[in-house]
């Protein structure tokens, strides 16, 4: 038998209650990239290898501009 409404509103506002209480929260997507550095004799462009990263980057929208920033680890994310 389902629930009846006023225990899903009251677990509503209880989920609710934690997102509010995240220290940063912000529209946008995360996503993990690797790539190469510009160092020629990198260990990166050696055949095999996978280059750097993961790396982690926010992307999200600001006045109708996209905007990128890059992480080099999830403990540095937005601030």
């Amino acid at each position: 038998m389902p629930e009846t409404l006023p225990p899903q509103e009251a677990r509503r506002a209880q989920v609710v209650e934690r997102i509010a209480a995240w220290r940063d929260f912000r529209r946008g997507s995360i996503t993990s990239i690797t790539g190469r550095c510009g160092k020629a004799n990198c260990r990166c462009h050696q055949p095999g290898q996978s280059g750097h990263g993961p790396n982690f980057r926010l992307t999200r929208k600001d006045q109708g501009k996209t905007i990128s920033e890059t992480f080099s680890n999830p403990a540095a994310g937005p601030a």
